[in-house]
């Protein structure tokens, strides 16, 4: 049986120096979000906005797949 799991709150991200709470220049923004099954904190940054590379830790050993 394949477990699910869904990472939804994407202000883990490190560097936490690189996410904002309001769209800030070379930054990425906060935005909550709620959905039926899940709820959580999804990234946004405009393609001009010259946002640095981020990385969320997964905290998980072995096979994984990530969609």
């Amino acid at each position: 049986m394949i477990q699910m799991i869904y990472l939804s709150d994407m202000h883990r991200c490190v560097p936490a120096v690189a996410l904002s709470a309001t769209r800030t220049r070379k930054h990425w923004y906060l935005i909550p979000y709620e959905t039926e099954q899940v709820s959580g904190v999804m990234i946004g940054s405009l393609s001009a906005n010259s946002a640095p590379n981020i990385t969320l830790p997964l905290n998980v050993s072995g096979w994984h797949a990530v969609y």
